[in-house]
C-alpha cells in the first residue's frame, strides 16, 4: 500500500497500523516523491491511500497521475472535508473519501473492502 500524507504524524500512524494489520507498507510525506515511486514500479502497490490537501500535487491529482500509469489501482481519499456529497466532484479516480480525523478501523476496513472489490 502506498501511504501519501504531507503530516509526518499521519504518516506513521497509517503505517503502524497498516504494518500491524499484515500490510506491506510504502510511504511519503511527498505527493511528487510517491509518484515518482509509483512509476518506477507501478506493479509493487496493491492501493494508495493518499490526502487531499497536499503542496504541489493534490491527492485527486495524485489519482489522476497514477491512474494515467495503471488504471486498475483503487485510491483512497482522506481529508478533513466531511461532506461526503461535496466529494462527488472527485470522480472515477477515487475508490472512497475517508474524513479526517479518521478512525484507524475503518480506513482498515474500508482499504480490505476495496481491495476485495479490486
Amino acid at each position: 500500500v502506498l501511504i501519501v500524507d504531507d503530516e509526518l504524524p499521519i504518516v506513521t500512524l497509517l503505517q503502524r497500523m497498516l504494518e500491524t494489520r499484515g500490510y506491506r507498507v510504502t510511504s511519503f510525506t511527498s505527493s511528487e516523491d510517491a509518484l515518482a515511486s509509483f512509476r518506477r514500479d507501478p506493479g509493487s502497490f496493491d492501493a494508495v491511500v493518499t490526502d487531499q490537501t497536499m503542496p504541489r500535487l493534490s491527492g485527486v491529482d495524485l489519482a489522476g497521475a497514477v491512474h494515467a500509469v495503471r488504471p486498475d489501482i483503487p485510491v483512497l481519499l482522506t481529508t478533513g472535508y466531511v461532506d461526503r456529497e461535496a466529494h462527488s466532484d472527485f470522480g472515477r479516480d477515487i475508490a472512497d473519501v475517508i474524513a479526517k480525523p479518521f478512525d484507524t478501523a475503518a480506513i482498515a476496513r474500508v482499504l480490505r473492502g476495496v481491495l476485495d472489490r479490486a
